[in-house]
């Protein structure tokens, strides 16, 4: 018989290994259905732009800008009136590096909506970088 003991450290760090990867394993697999749906939709119906923008952010939250970025322009050229797709492309244009291009679709993003606030702090941000590498 093992002996009752009232503290397992131990045991309490593996229980927590273990939870932690479990939710990594379902976010990653909910993920990879979440993506497998948007791309099937994209597929079926290229014009789709709730599949188009839907696979874009989940490409994007996943690190995956140069390709979400081909999603984000589908979705901006199907509804050119959405700030949310616009200031996501630039945000996405912006992490993959074209500042100036991330620059113009912020500014359309507050162009269609001005108090859109994800793109005026993104802008300001590519404004201050622009303007190091410009003195």
């Amino acid at each position: 018989m093992w002996p009752i003991h009232h503290n397992f450290p131990a045991l309490r760090f593996v229980a927590a290994i273990l939870a932690a990867f479990s939710l990594a394993f379902f976010a990653a697999l909910c993920f990879a259905q979440n993506s497998a749906m948007a791309l099937d939709g994209t597929a079926a119906d290229p014009d789709n732009f709730d599949a188009h923008y839907n696979l874009a952010n989940a490409l994007a939250s996943q690190g995956q800008f140069s390709e979400a970025i081909i999603h984000y322009r589908a979705a901006t050229r199907l509804r050119p009136d959405d700030a949310n797709a616009e200031a996501n492309l630039g945000t996405a244009l912006a992490e993959a590096g074209n500042l100036p291009e991330a620059k113009l679709h912020l500014e359309r993003a507050l162009h269609i909506n001005p108090s859109h606030e994800l793109a005026r702090e993104n802008l300001a941000e590519i404004n201050l970088r622009l303007g190091a590498r410009n003195p």
